[in-house]
């Protein structure tokens, strides 16, 4: 059996254990949209594998065009999946565009069967996705993570865009190395395999760590806020005041606290309700 296939199984295996995690997790409600979307991405990547895995039995059409339509549809699920996410624009008009496009070209670039502008368009197409993924990620959620934590997940996503860019840039410098079906068993499409799996692992690290930061960040918010007025809360008060005297003592940063009583605050729930009293105090 060759190589590259032995590699290719174990990435569509990946890639179908991913797709299965990422419902399951949409069934339990985390992250939803963008699970379900994850999975989907999953699940088209799968399906691009399989024709890939059966090119030589396979019509040019089905084998490449159809292959290469499932991978980039699935890149662009996970970019899609991250816009939900994050709460920021999809970018479908865009994403549309960039589909038909890339679709359009590679049907040209097979007209005369396979070539290295089959491996550049693709490759540069998978890259511009992951790219556009990683400005996803830094420009919507500094907001909620900050800039340092943002940024750290977007680089993978650079990462994974770069590899892609240059194997599109030897595909078109070194085209009888690198311009070949990644199914073919050559060392340069084995190393490409490996890089896939790795890209593929960490691109789902990446998904993860964001699910698991967003679960963390909230259930902090949740144990030092109120949960009717999102005050901070007695305990997170303190550490607030004690870093604020700490402040004032090594760099004399002055601050004050400011104490506001309601007199006669029963009179409100007494008369008007708890509801109505909650939303005062709101």
């Amino acid at each position: 059996m060759k190589t590259t296939l032995v590699v290719l199984s174990v990435i569509l295996l990946q890639q179908g254990l991913v797709a299965g995690l990422w419902a399951v997790l949409a069934a339990m409600r985390m992250a939803r949209a963008a699970a379900w979307h994850w999975s989907a991405a999953a699940a088209l990547v799968c399906g691009g594998l399989v024709l890939i895995a059966q090119r030589d039995a396979l019509p040019v059409w089905a084998g490449f065009w159809l292959a290469n339509a499932f991978i980039l549809a699935g890149f662009m699920a996970v970019r899609r999946g991250l816009a939900l996410f994050v709460h920021g624009p999809t970018g479908d008009a865009e994403q549309a565009v960039v589909w038909v496009g890339v679709m359009a070209a590679l049907a040209l670039a097979l007209g005369g069967g396979m070539s290295w502008r089959v491996v550049t368009i693709s490759s540069l197409s998978l890259g511009y996705v992951m790219l556009r993924s990683a400005w996803t990620v830094q420009r919507d959620l500094g907001g909620e993570f900050g800039r340092r934590l943002s940024a750290a997940c977007a680089a993978p996503l650079v990462v994974i865009g770069l590899v892609f860019l240059l194997r599109a840039f030897f595909a078109w410098r070194l085209p009888d190395t690198i311009g070949h079906s990644v199914h073919a068993d050559n060392a340069a499409n084995i190393a490409s395999m490996i890089a896939f799996l790795a890209a593929g692992l960490l691109m789902q690290m990446v998904l993860m760590g964001l699910v698991m930061a967003r679960l963390v960040l909230r259930l902090r918010h949740q144990g030092e806020h109120d949960e009717l007025t999102g005050l901070l809360n007695r305990r997170a008060f303190q550490r607030r005041v004690a870093d604020e005297a700490e402040r004032l003592r090594r760099y004399g940063q002055a601050y004050g606290v400011l104490t506001i009583d309601l007199d006669h605050f029963k009179r409100i729930n007494d008369r008007c309700g708890h509801p109505v009293g909650d939303a005062v105090l709101r």
